[in-house]
């Protein structure tokens, strides 16, 4: 009877909270990971669009709402010379 036990006890160890957590903690980093490749190219994409239709660079993300974009992004910011750089506290690199 304690062997028939112990069978599903150990199975219920496996998903332990820590090897969960772990486990969320490398999925949540993946999904930054892609929304950042995802963010990035259309910023890019934005930024080509208003360089060739407005015949200048954009110097700030605001230049490009809401014809380029709809809503400053999360991730990114413009500079002053119109290249994407990480935003402030953005897990983007």
């Amino acid at each position: 009877m304690v062997a028939a036990c112990a069978l599903p006890a150990a199975l219920l160890l496996t998903a332990c909270p820590a090897t969960v957590a772990k486990d969320g903690a490398v999925d949540i980093q993946r999904a930054s990971s892609g929304q950042c490749v995802t963010e990035r190219r259309m910023m890019q994409t934005a930024v080509e669009s208003y360089s060739i239709l407005e015949n200048k660079v954009p110097v700030s993300e605001a230049e490009m709402i809401p014809d380029y974009l709809r809503i400053d992004s999360p991730y990114y910011d413009i500079d002053a010379a119109g290249q994407i750089i990480p935003a402030p506290g953005s897990v983007c690199t």
